[in-house]
């Protein structure tokens, strides 16, 4: 497990202040499970095995921003935005009776971009006007493969071809 995390505040005048943050995570998990069976049906004995081996690596990254400028004494202008990064990987090997060898490799990543830009005025004790932008951006990408020498079916349909 690794984490990390890094704030700092900037002070350029008394009227412009910026907030920065970073954060980062990461971790590799590993499993591994392996089950052996033996039955009798009537005179005859039969063996199955599963050997299972599973690797995650997850990784998570954060980058923020906070700038506040005073513009006068009754108007603020803020600016804020925020970048995350995540990407997780899957790998599951699956050994079937010693000899049928089966992979599944599941991926994803998500890129997740946000900025909004904030500007009051304040009139008076009773009176304020606020405009407020926010823009958004998302994108997540997703695979997954599967490994077989069998054909690998769902619902009549072959996935692995």
């Amino acid at each position: 497990l690794k984490f990390g995390n890094y704030n700092n505040l900037f002070t350029f005048s008394e009227k412009v202040k910026l907030k920065s943050s970073i954060a980062a995570f990461g971790d590799q998990l590993e499993y591994a499970q392996s089950i052996a069976n033996r039955f009798t049906i009537a005179t005859q004995e039969v063996e199955t095995s599963n050997e299972i081996e599973n690797a995650a690596t997850p990784s998570y990254f954060t980058f923020d921003n906070e700038l506040n400028a005073d513009l006068t004494k009754t108007s603020l202008l803020k600016y804020t935005n925020r970048f995350v990064r995540h990407r997780n990987d899957f790998q599951q090997t699956n050994l079937q009776n010693k000899n049928t060898l089966f992979d599944t490799g599941i991926g994803l990543s998500k890129s997740y971009f946000q900025q909004q830009l904030n500007y009051s005025n304040r009139f008076s004790d009773k009176e304020l006007f606020e405009v407020n932008l926010l823009h958004t951006s998302d994108h997540q990408d997703q695979r997954m493969s599967l490994n077989s020498p069998e054909p690998v079916r769902f619902d009549s349909i072959v996935l692995n071809e």
